[in-house]
């Protein structure tokens, strides 16, 4: 009853550490307003970031989460095998409940294809030096791609948007002319990639408070590792939708709804969770912590670890910056 009584009295810093993690897509967003701010966002440091999260949110879920799931049902009564039997059929579980998701995110949006085609745009800028740079010029044309795979900035009308690193304009103040087919392209692109996202970020909102009710330092630390991968998600849902309408307000805002799903799934989990009366029976935790450390690996292993060797390709930080994840926690 204790522990009970303790996770219930931990539910309100599970709402807060749930909420900054998702607001973290604002940080990325806001550079709709602080263009500056993008060109400092290179390759290796994208790519340091992602393997840092990847490595506290591996870390935390064979070390904390597995063994906390099995710990529960040990104390629902089940022999030691069987509780091991029970936690490790459930990460699994948990493995497949993400490929579930992905695929059905897959059937509204390809949202990776279109993250990768922003991040590329955004990158690629800024790790080309300024000599080389033409006003224009496309991702795909700095590959060697066919030009239709990647966004073109310099179809876009100028009055509706201005190209990152340019200095601030009354943008919002231009006539705006009708959306030519590219500027729906890109307007449809950060929308539906927004609504992916947020679909995708229940599961890590319901990780991040499950920890949190049980250990708000392990709540604190997937947190954190949730945090920092969600403000590239956040600059990759707002620069198409500002692009397209040369609205920071409304990219802004579009981000942001992207992140608040993550404190909906965490009131989802809480209410499957304190079903009855107000009490987390240890059975629940078990299946439940069970599920979530299957999550957290499936995404570090299907998401981070992969964008991050698209970005750092011959591993000169990803090693480091994972083992450093790791060391942190």
């Amino acid at each position: 009853e204790a522990s009970q009584s303790m996770a219930i009295d931990n539910v309100g810093i599970g709402f807060l550490l749930v909420t900054a993690a998702g607001l973290a897509t604002a940080i990325g967003a806001a550079a709709v307003y602080f263009p500056c701010c993008v060109q400092m966002v290179n390759k290796r440091f994208l790519a340091g970031a992602l393997s840092v999260s990847a490595g506290v949110m591996m870390l935390v879920s064979f070390v904390e989460i597995f063994w906390k799931s099995n710990d529960a049902f040990v104390e629902a009564g089940y022999k030691d095998n069987a509780a091991y039997g029970l936690a490790f059929a459930l990460f699994f579980a948990g493995i497949v409940v993400i490929q579930i998701v992905d695929f059905l995110v897959h059937q509204i949006s390809d949202y990776e294809h279109d993250l990768e085609d922003t991040l590329d745009v955004v990158l690629e800028k800024n790790d080309k030096p300024k000599s080389q740079s033409q006003p224009g010029e496309s991702v795909a044309e700095t590959k060697g791609l066919p030009r239709e795979s990647s966004i073109d900035m310099a179809t876009i009308p100028k009055q509706n948007s201005i190209a990152i690193g340019e200095s601030k304009g009354d943008v919002e103040s231009a006539p705006k002319s009708p959306l030519d087919p590219h500027q729906q392209r890109l307007s449809k692109m950060g929308l539906m990639t927004a609504l992916a996202i947020g679909i995708h970020n229940f599961p890590e909102g319901l990780a991040t408070f499950l920890g949190a009710l049980d250990d708000p330092s392990v709540g604190g630390a997937l947190a954190v590792a949730i945090g920092i991968h969600n403000i590239p998600e956040g600059l990759c849902v707002a620069i198409p939708i500002y692009y397209s309408t040369g609205n920071r307000h409304i990219a802004f805002g579009w981000a942001l709804l992207s992140g608040i799903s993550e404190p909906i799934g965490a009131a989802i989990g809480y209410a499957i969770v304190v079903a009855a009366g107000g009490s987390i029976s240890p059975l629940a935790y078990g299946i439940l912590f069970g599920m979530v450390g299957g999550m957290m690996v499936s995404i570090c292993i299907k998401e981070l670890l992969p964008t991050a060797f698209r970005y750092d390709p011959r591993d000169k930080v990803i090693t480091y910056a994972f083992m450093a994840g790791v060391a942190v926690m």
